[in-house]
């Protein structure tokens, strides 16, 4: 499960977008029309989705990949030193995804 938020590469407020893994269950927080595999409902906004899509493409135009690759390092190193975490998938070609509680990740010493 990977969740994130459009404001925080500059996009609108109030929109994000959540991925998950076939298989993966989320209780609906509201019932009813069905949206997205009876996830969520209300209308969608369109103009919203449209402005996180467009601040994604600007992103991976103009966001230096390095210093991204430096601050995912420098995370994953710092959890890492928390007991009993470790990390998911590749050392070196991978998104810094790990499986570790809230509470432990508020304790890391960047």
């Amino acid at each position: 499960m990977l969740s994130f938020s459009a404001h925080k590469i500059y996009g609108p407020k109030g929109v994000g977008a959540l991925y998950l893994k076939k298989g993966t269950f989320v209780e609906p927080q509201m019932h009813g029309g069905g949206h997205e595999r009876n996830i969520r409902s209300s209308t969608e906004n369109v103009p919203g989705i449209v402005g996180l899509g467009k601040a994604c493409e600007l992103a991976k135009e103009r966001l230096p990949q390095e210093n991204l690759a430096v601050l995912r390092d420098s995370l994953v190193k710092g959890v890492l030193e928390i007991k009993d975490s470790y990390l998911n998938g590749h050392h070196v070609k991978r998104l810094p995804i790990m499986q570790i509680s809230g509470s432990a990740l508020l304790k890391v010493n960047l």
